[in-house]
């Protein structure tokens, strides 16, 4: 398995989203029913590595195309813990710094 690059993750480009896979149903009588799908919680990981420049968003690039249907392990620099991992779609950009950065953001899916 191989280690999702490291570039840094903004402040304000964080952001982990937890859920068991439940879902609300309501009955003919409309009485609610929570069904829970997953066995455990698991995360989505939106992040934003902050002013890459054109080389590592190619490293970026490359990797997602090498590893695009393969899990990769994630360091959560908040948590300080690996995650394996799926890359959800290709690096997309969230915003540019100046002609030469941009932030890039990527969608990560707890496996």
């Amino acid at each position: 398995m191989e280690d999702y690059p490291n570039f840094g993750v903004g402040v304000s480009g964080y952001s982990p989203d937890r859920s068991n896979g439940s879902q609300v149903i309501r009955g003919e009588n409309g009485q609610p029913f929570l069904f829970i799908l997953w066995d455990r919680t698991r995360s989505t990981f939106t992040i934003t590595h902050p002013a890459l420049t054109i080389e590592q968003e190619e490293v970026i690039t490359n990797f997602y195309e090498a590893n695009k249907s393969d899990p990769v392990r994630f360091y959560d620099p908040r948590t300080r813990k690996h995650y394996n991992v799926l890359m959800q779609g290709p690096p997309r950009i969230s915003g540019m710094r100046s002609g030469f950065h941009a932030d890039i953001e990527m969608t990560l899916l707890e496996i």
